[in-house]
């Protein structure tokens, strides 16, 4: 996990089947997610995408009509 650049922390439940496996691992994950390690293109795509909800330059093989 040495190319992380952004991560936000998990605030939901798990499924009733994945609470013993999470009990039994027993992990060290330490990662400071207000830390972001961006270039200033990445950056900039962040900021547009967060505001808007588009993200520039991905590709969808799919449309969803509401």
């Amino acid at each position: 996990y040495s190319q992380i650049d952004s991560l936000a922390r998990f605030i939901g439940s798990h499924p009733h089947v994945m609470k013993p496996r999470i009990e039994a691992v027993n992990w060290h994950f330490s990662f400071d997610p207000t830390q972001k390690k961006f270039s200033p293109l990445t950056r900039f795509l962040y900021f547009v995408e967060k505001m808007s909800g588009f993200r520039v330059g991905e590709y969808k093989n799919f449309r969803i009509i509401k």
